[in-house]
């Protein structure tokens, strides 16, 4: 007989899941300078999709050893494990979600766009990097609004 799992716990839980995958990702992006999303440095030739994928594929065949009873050497759990598959997952995704999408720079600036732009309400910031000096075609609306080279500016990347 299986032991029945209060909907609470199971919404609760997915949503801690969810935000410590997401701390998790974005600390490693971090601290890896954003190496997932590029050919590795020892297989140029390699595209970042085929590299996560054999990535995950070495999470997998760890997950099956540590199942089999095989005692991990570095002290990761299969849960530890598990969440690293979640991860190699959205990663994968997030790359064939924005490999196709074009850059900033690559946009075409519309000549009617507002020099200050507002954020919906509902709208979420969910990208600032403050050291990236370019500015979005949003904020953007002639050559007297561009700041001087040495002059910070803020990029923001939007979504709902």
């Amino acid at each position: 007989m299986t032991q029945k799992i209060d909907s609470h716990a199971v919404t609760f839980t997915i949503r801690h899941e969810c935000e410590q995958l997401a701390e998790t990702l974005l600390a490693k992006h971090r601290n890896y300078g954003g190496s997932a999303f590029q050919s590795p440095y020892l297989q140029p030739l390699l595209d970042p999709e085929t590299a996560m994928k054999v990535r995950l594929s070495d999470k997998i065949a760890r997950l099956q050893n540590l199942e089999t009873g095989d005692q991990d050497a570095v002290g990761e759990s299969r849960l530890d494990t598990l969440l690293d598959i979640a991860g190699y997952a959205i990663l994968i995704r997030t790359y064939n979600l924005l490999k196709d999408t074009p850059k900033p720079e690559d946009e075409p600036v519309p000549e009617d766009t507002p020099e200050k732009v507002e954020i919906p309400v509902g709208v979420t910031v969910i990208q600032e990097d403050p050291a990236d000096e370019r500015i979005l075609p949003s904020t953007e609306t002639s050559e007297e609004s561009t700041p001087a080279k040495n002059e910070k500016t803020r990029r923001f990347r939007i979504g709902k």
